[in-house]
């Protein structure tokens, strides 16, 4: 069950144009898409990104049933699938232009419950269930489903290693992202030498 999704604060509105180029073949199709036509721009309001120089944050929430929630697979892909919609295809309309798209922030304190009957666990001043999954498990599911080419995404990636508690953890990180980057990918990345010392001090 997906519950409404609303911003942490009173968003700001701005204005927003659409610009159709060929108003006499979108109004009643008599004409075609000719250079001929003049634009007619039509204003609309969207949502400002920014406040204060801040990004405007939303909160998502939705109910897991009992069943999906307990099973060791269903709450990874369902985060998969979430994270898919949110930050690649985007919600509503005029995603192409970049409207609609989020960027999921990752947070310790934000877990998937997986055990909806388990006991409950005090962690990082935060009420969880047992069964979560850590933020190692999160940031490699984000990578298992990124393309190789993808460059930008797997570097956002490699900035959020310092979230990962332990280095063994990040060591972990290091070696997958190194793995989907590929030989000859990695031995041209800017991150090469930050990834190496975090492989070489689990290694050591």
């Amino acid at each position: 069950i997906f519950l409404d999704a609303y911003p942490t604060r009173v968003p700001r509105l701005k204005a927003e144009i659409m610009n159709s180029h060929y108003p006499k073949y979108y109004d009643d199709g008599k004409q075609g898409p000719t250079e001929d036509q003049s634009p007619n721009p039509q204003k609309f309001w969207a949502v400002d990104t920014q406040m204060d120089g801040h990004p405007l944050n939303f909160v998502f929430r939705f109910l897991l049933h009992r069943d999906i929630a307990s099973h060791s697979e269903y709450p990874i892909l369902f985060e998969k699938g979430l994270r898919a919609a949110l930050e690649k295809h985007g919600l509503g309309a005029k995603t192409a232009i970049g409207h609609g798209k989020f960027q999921i922030i990752p947070d310790e304190h934000e877990k998937i419950v997986r055990d909806v009957d388990g006991p409950t666990t005090k962690s990082a001043g935060s009420t969880t269930k047992r069964g979560t999954v850590n933020n190692l498990e999160k940031l490699l599911d984000r990578l298992s489903v990124m393309k190789k080419g993808d460059a930008g995404s797997i570097a956002a990636i490699i900035e959020k290693i310092d979230i990962l508690e332990t280095d063994l953890q990040k060591a972990e990180l290091a070696k997958a992202i190194k793995d989907k980057l590929g030989s000859k990918v990695f031995k041209k990345s800017k991150k090469r030498s930050f990834l190496e010392s975090l492989i070489g001090k689990n290694e050591s």
